[in-house]
């Protein structure tokens, strides 16, 4: 199992939407259906051919994001949506694979279906050190400071959290992973 951060929109334009649709979405919506692709080159190549005007940094960025959102979050992983309307963060379990919804929003064309598990988690239960990565500026990461999936797992599930680890953190925006080394 697999802890992801997928935010819906810069301002939390998708969060009511992905809440109540069971799903959490990413825009990016330039970039058309992506259910044919099948690796982080053929990303690149899109997204290159959409925004001839983006920088190499920028397109580097935006295709680890997407690739990890289309080709690399797998069914049963846990996902996190930081809301903007609430001091809170929604946590789900993906229940399905990658899929173009061409007349959503913007910021929610590329979804995946969720079951919400909790969709009001107040910030003040996440331990300081996930609230830093839940903060990472992607809009597609991984979470894996510190143990963040079992000790997610066990605050969802009112357990006693795990040992927090003491791996060290890094953002790698070219895989669309914020986490451990």
């Amino acid at each position: 199992m697999t802890l992801w951060l997928v935010r819906s929109g810069r301002r939390g334009e998708g969060e009511s939407y992905a809440l109540t649709n069971s799903v959490v979405g990413i825009g990016f919506a330039e970039f058309g259906d992506l259910s044919k692709t099948r690796s982080l080159d053929d990303i690149r190549k899109r997204i290159e051919e959409r925004r001839a005007d983006a920088k190499p940094s920028t397109v580097a960025n935006w295709a680890g994001q997407v690739d990890a959102f289309v080709h690399r979050i797998k069914e049963g992983d846990l996902v996190a949506l930081p809301l903007k309307s609430a001091p809170a963060v929604a946590f789900g379990r993906v229940t399905g694979g990658y899929r173009f919804v061409p007349d959503a929003s913007d910021q929610m064309r590329h979804q995946r279906p969720v079951e919400w598990i909790r969709e009001d988690v107040p910030r003040s239960e996440i331990d300081q050190d996930l609230l830093y990565s839940l903060g990472a500026y992607l809009t597609v990461c991984q979470i894996k400071r510190n143990n963040a999936e079992k000790r997610i797992e066990a605050l969802l599930e009112g357990k006693q959290a795990p040992e927090r680890g003491a791996k060290p953190h890094v953002l790698d925006f070219r895989r669309g992973r914020c986490g451990e080394v």
